[in-house]
């Protein structure tokens, strides 16, 4: 599918375990969920889902099916980029402010969360369930929503919260689309800079803070 996310102030291992094989995909977003929760650090979950994009499987049909589903890609992808500027309104107001800092880790680490974290994720949820009922919604920050059908939007509200706190532009938010556990499409927003990238399963663009878009690819 191409790069859909972008790969940012990540310090955790690339995960070479996590099945590449056709049909070893998470048949269940839980499970994926649990998985990457297991590997890495939520600030870190981009490599899961940019390792699962670049090996996704083909899907073939007949023409009539293929467009249909492009059709329906191109509908969801034109929402994420609403939930993206959503998202954007929610977080930038906190952006280089006082805020009040949580650690969700405890005693065993340090694992920020701050008032724009939950906002945009708050946000999120509620457009999502607004126009798509029916989907799924697993979240950093609220957990999961099962859903009714066979797609589960996954998001990250602010992947890089360390950074946002100490008032660095390096962090973004992370929204991908799984379809039965495979993903469809992805989008990385960073509302401060104006910058965003995404794919829909064609092609991978970025997009600056002029508002031009160019093609990217990825380097393997």
């Amino acid at each position: 599918m191409g790069l859909f996310v972008v790969q940012r102030n990540c310090m955790a291992p690339t995960y070479d375990a996590f099945p590449h094989e056709r049909g070893a995909f998470a048949t269940n977003v839980q499970d994926l969920w649990r998985t990457c929760a297991r590997r890495a650090k939520w600030g870190c979950i981009h490599r899961v889902f940019e390792k699962m994009c670049l090996a996704a499987p083909s899907i073939d049909g007949s023409s009539a099916v293929t467009s249909a589903r492009n059709e329906a890609t191109g509908a969801f992808l034109e929402f994420a980029h609403v939930l993206a500027d959503i998202s954007g309104e929610a977080i930038l107001p906190h952006f280089r402010k006082p805020q009040a800092v949580k650690n969700k880790a405890g005693l065993t680490g340090f694992d920020p969360v701050t008032a724009a974290d939950r906002a945009a994720e708050r946000a999120i949820r509620k457009a999502i369930v607004q126009r798509f009922p029916g989907h799924g919604v697993v979240g950093e920050e609220y957990g999961t929503i099962a859903g009714e059908g066979r797609y589960s939007w996954l998001v990250d509200p602010i992947d890089g919260t360390r950074a946002f706190i100490t008032g660095s532009p390096l962090w973004g938010t992370l929204i991908a689309l799984l379809n039965r556990g495979v993903p469809i499409l992805g989008l990385m927003n960073q509302p401060f800079t104006g910058e965003r990238c995404w794919s829909e399963g064609r092609h991978a663009r970025w997009r600056g803070a002029d508002g031009t878009a160019r093609r990217i690819r990825t380097r393997a």
